[in-house]
């Protein structure tokens, strides 16, 4: 079973994963890593904010490239429209750019730095993201979470 900090969003995990046809584990990857399932968030929680308060809710959803998106908590602070809105994402930048690991790196630098690089390793796409280390780690998340959780 996964960790309390994940299980408690399972329902909407499922329901984005289901909606996004994307691995659950995947999506808890990228939840934890962004927010710790929202332990990192101020206040914590799925209505609070992370990167310097650019960051909305649990997939860390970043008002100045969605904006639309974020102007209402109700919206970005409810947990299943976080997820399958972080989840909706990925699965736009998995498709457009590629593969699985493009996609990944997207989510968290963007899909114009992505596609410019032309970047399609695991360690060229790091350098791009955030620590230097953001596909990898998910990948490992995912990983451990596979062994953990709901398959």
């Amino acid at each position: 079973m996964w960790p309390y900090r994940a299980w408690q969003y399972r329902i909407p995990l499922e329901e984005a994963a289901n909606n996004t046809v994307q691995d659950i584990n995947l999506l808890v990857a990228i939840m934890d890593r962004e927010s710790y399932c929202g332990l990192l968030l101020k206040p914590p929680g799925p209505r609070g904010t992370g990167d310097n308060g650019h960051g909305r809710g649990l997939m860390q959803i970043d008002d100045r490239f969605h904006p639309d998106f974020c102007a209402d908590i109700e919206v970005w602070g409810d947990p299943f429209q976080n997820t399958l809105y972080g989840a909706t994402l990925l699965r736009t930048y998995i498709r457009s750019i590629g593969t699985d690991v493009q996609g990944i790196a997207a989510y968290n630098a963007g899909p114009n730095r992505v596609v410019k690089s032309g970047y399609t390793l695991v360690e060229d796409l790091d350098t791009l993201t955030e620590g230097g280390n953001y596909v990898s780690d998910v990948l490992k998340r995912m990983a451990m979470f596979t062994n953990l959780g709901v398959r």
